[in-house]
């Protein structure tokens, strides 16, 4: 049974306006041609399919759909098909490079390859390493004024900023 794209072009982008979201004209463009090509090509608008391809797979996938960056696709995986990845946003990068995992030359997509390299390979393991990641980046590891003196990382951190 084939499914039809109810909403238009103009209803994606007011529901992303509604969001608060920026740049509303070109990424409701971006998911009404992905719902047109999940439409054509799989007669069904859903990702589901990819639960049953490795995660290189299903990455290489997202990657291709237009407007999904690594970002995008690594929560796709991580939060929709419950398949390993690690999305990097702005604190678990910070604290990739406080705990010099990574240079300070890394960008983004390069930090988020080194965690999937070097964390087990398992869905929770990546989904509570993320969760726990955006937690202390939020409380304790902030970018302006780390809270180091609390930190459970404190002795473990060659940037901590800890006076004994």
């Amino acid at each position: 049974m084939g499914q039809s794209i109810e909403a238009t072009l103009d209803d994606i982008e007011a529901t992303l306006k509604e969001a608060r979201g920026n740049l509303t004209k070109s990424k409701a463009g971006y998911i009404f041609g992905i719902l047109t090509k999940l439409k054509n090509e799989r007669k069904e608008l859903a990702l589901n399919f990819l639960r049953s391809y490795e995660p290189e797979e299903a990455k290489k996938y997202l990657l291709a759909l237009n407007g999904v960056g690594p970002k995008t696709a690594s929560c796709v995986m991580l939060f929709n098909l419950q398949l390993p990845s690690q999305p990097v946003d702005t604190h678990i990068f910070r604290i990739a490079q406080r705990l010099q995992f990574v240079t300070d030359k890394f960008k983004p997509a390069e930090v988020e390859t080194w965690f999937e390299e070097n964390l087990p390979k398992t869905w929770q393991t990546h989904y509570e390493f993320h969760l726990n990641m955006i937690e202390h980046g939020m409380n304790t590891c902030k970018a302006q004024n780390p809270k180091c003196d609390i930190c459970v990382l404190n002795k473990l951190c060659p940037s901590a900023d800890t006076k004994d």
